[in-house]
């Protein structure tokens, strides 16, 4: 693609290397939907793109293969303009909010995020990154450009499908890149809510004042609520909304982190290692101040198989727990801990995974109906 050999230009030239060439490589995922109508939006071409790139190392004269995958992304106007179209088509009204109140939500700001989490990581964040090449923006344009090494040796990347085949040693070692993460940042609320990429919603109060657009989604996420064993999932979704000025402030008066916020097996994969699987997190966009157990419940809902033994999930529950006390000290009693991880259930069904109903309606998801299964399972 013509369109990439500026970006490794200006990633690779430099008084140590200098591009010699590269290929662009088919990735083995499409690109999301909203990736797709952005691309419509925009003109120009948005979202991840793999290549094999040479370069040669002026110091010694040899030369270097590299397989990097670019990932470019517009501004937080655009994607926002974007879904805006997706929630309009599927309801009218819901377009209309989505439209007003995104900018406060995780989408906001998204563009400015992940550029400055990979420019800058904590140790704690970098051992779970992929390696970062070179990050670019480029104002003319409206993108914000991350180069990065691409994981081709990595169990499950970034797949969705495969959660037969997550064993404990992959789950543990999640709980454990986790307790990592939310060491970094852990009990620093005031710089994170002071950095101009983080989102507006984080201080916690306008989710309160978002109530027309939760009841609104919960209202169109009940048509995926049609299986026999979920028949009170949807009362179950709108108590959650009609109840949420009793438990939200409850979430937020909980210890708090940086936290990845889309903890799924589409943004993950594990790294092969003697000692174990270690794990890698990318697309950290969607990266927000909230509570640990958040990014767990996330975990769980979307990798468990539908017979997951209930002794695994306990185990995994109470191995963050422990994990994050050793880095941080012991903040909790284990049932606070356990009263965070079930708040934590309550915000994803009222917002991530009700959002799933969006997409779902224009190209269903294969996956939905199992990580609602998952969710009601673990919400008892």
């Amino acid at each position: 693609m013509d369109s990439l050999t500026p970006i490794f230009h200006q990633t690779f030239d430099s008084d140590a290397s200098e591009l010699i060439g590269f290929v662009a490589r088919p990735l083995p995922v499409g690109q999301s939907l909203l990736s797709e109508m952005c691309a419509r939006h925009i003109g120009t071409g948005v979202g991840v793109f793999r290549a094999t790139v040479r370069r040669r190392i002026r110091a010694t004269g040899g030369e270097e293969a590299l397989d990097v995958l670019v990932k470019i992304k517009p501004a937080d106007t655009v994607l926002i303009s974007a879904g805006t179209e997706l929630a309009s088509q599927c309801d009218t009204k819901l377009g209309a909010l989505y439209a007003r109140y995104s900018p406060l939500r995780e989408l906001g700001r998204s563009h400015l995020r992940e550029i400055a989490l990979y420019r800058a990581p904590r140790p704690g964040l970098a051992r779970h990154m992929p390696r970062v090449h070179g990050v670019i923006v480029d104002a003319k344009q409206g993108l914000w450009i991350s180069v990065l090494e691409y994981l081709g040796d990595a169990e499950l990347l970034a797949d969705m499908g495969a959660t037969e085949r997550w064993t404990t040693a992959h789950f543990e070692a999640a709980v454990d890149a986790l307790a990592d993460i939310h060491a970094e940042h852990f009990d620093q609320e005031a710089p994170l809510l002071a950095q101009p990429w983080i989102a507006l919603n984080a201080e916690g109060s306008q989710v309160l004042a978002m109530r027309e657009w939760w009841e609104a989604l919960a209202h169109y996420a009940k048509r995926n609520y049609d299986r026999p064993v979920w028949s009170d999932l949807g009362a179950i979704h709108a108590d959650l909304v009609q109840s949420i000025d009793d438990w939200w402030p409850q979430l937020c008066a909980m210890p708090r982190t940086l936290i990845h916020n889309d903890f799924n097996p589409r943004n993950l994969g594990f790294r092969p290692n003697a000692n174990g699987p270690v794990l890698c997190a990318f697309d950290w966009e969607l990266a927000t101040l909230g509570v640990p157990q958040h990014d767990l419940a996330e975990l769980l809902v979307f990798a468990l198989p539908a017979n997951a033994d209930a002794r695994l999930v306990d185990h995994l529950i109470e191995r963050h727990h422990h994990q994050l006390a050793m880095r941080v000290g012991d903040h909790w009693t284990y049932a606070a801990w356990q009263e965070g991880f079930a708040l934590s259930l309550n915000h994803l069904l009222i917002d991530r995974l009700s959002m799933y109903a969006l997409p779902h309606a224009i190209r269903p998801l294969p996956y939905l109906h199992r990580i609602l299964g998952n969710w009601r399972r673990l919400h008892g």
